[in-house]
């Protein structure tokens, strides 16, 4: 059921994680084309997905992001919630 999630997605943000073959089924994994990663090791760029980088403290970056993104994240509301397990 996830990879079809993926499929439906415009963009996918890549948060405390590097897309390492563990984690993406030995890349595998078909991916969106837009991934943004956050990372705070600038050589992690290019290491294995292509993805715009964004170097920086996870928390501290997700949250000066709030204040761009409110009120402007718009949500199918066909895509109900469902668990990663």
């Amino acid at each position: 059921m996830i990879p079809e999630f993926y499929k439906s997605v415009d963009l996918l943000l890549v948060v405390g994680c590097r897309l390492r073959g563990h984690e993406t089924g030995e890349f595998g994994l078909k991916l969106p084309e837009n991934i943004i990663q956050i990372d705070s090791d600038p050589m992690a760029d290019g290491r294995t997905y292509a993805a715009t980088i964004v170097c920086g403290d996870a928390a501290a970056t997700l949250q000066a992001m709030l204040p761009r993104i409110e009120g402007r994240l718009k949500v199918d509301p066909g895509i109900r919630p469902s668990s990663a397990r």
